[in-house]
């Protein structure tokens, strides 16, 4: 499940740049 991480960490990053305040 390491790709499963990764992909988790992209999308933790990629948040708050596609959702900025």
């Amino acid at each position: 499940d390491n790709l499963n991480g990764a992909q988790l960490h992209v999308t933790t990053l990629t948040r708050p740049l596609q959702s900025p305040r």
